[in-house]
């Protein structure tokens, strides 16, 4: 039988064998926690590009919109506008066509009535078309046919953390 003070070594070395145990496991304890946080924070830093790709990516969308609003108040624009050139075409059509059959009746019976008068007018076309090839009058300038649209202001959204990546086997210890 092994004696009292045997018994106590025993103990006392059974005790500095769970004292060692208990410092390495704590040891792998500090090791595991300082991974989970390296790794959090790639993962942060991840989760932060990529939520902030998903902003852009807003911005981007909110500027096509506003871009198709400026288009289709274009296209709203020159559709009014072609319709009332139409509109307005057809109308002088139909006077231009009335005015040209009168005035040209009216011209064969004031030839007929006043032949003299009728080569005096046509020598003074002559001398007119020379005084404007000479002189010409200035330029009308034309009216203005629309109001422009509204374009709208690109916001170029830059996003941040766009320079991260992804850790090569991090080295903790």
């Amino acid at each position: 039988m092994p004696s009292l003070q045997e018994v106590a070594n025993q103990i006392n070395d059974d005790l500095d064998q769970i004292k060692g145990s208990t410092a390495l496991t704590a040891g792998r304890l500090d090791t595991l926690t300082q991974h989970l946080d390296a790794d959090s924070s790639t993962l942060t830093q991840g989760l932060f590009a990529i939520w902030e790709v998903g902003k852009q990516c807003a911005a981007l969308l909110e500027d096509n919109r506003i871009q198709n609003e400026t288009i289709i108040c274009w296209l709203q624009t020159e559709s009014d506008l072609q319709c009332r050139i139409l509109r307005k075409m057809n109308s002088l059509i139909e006077i231009e066509t009335a005015t040209r059959d009168a005035v040209v009746k009216l011209e064969k019976i004031l030839e007929q009535v006043h032949a003299h008068e009728t080569l005096q007018v046509d020598n003074l076309a002559v001398v007119q078309a020379q005084v404007m090839a000479c002189c010409p009058p200035p330029e009308e300038q034309p009216e203005r046919c629309y109001d422009p649209c509204l374009e709208g202001k690109l916001s170029a959204y830059k996003p941040k953390g766009q320079d991260w990546q992804v850790p090569q086997n991090p080295k903790i210890g």
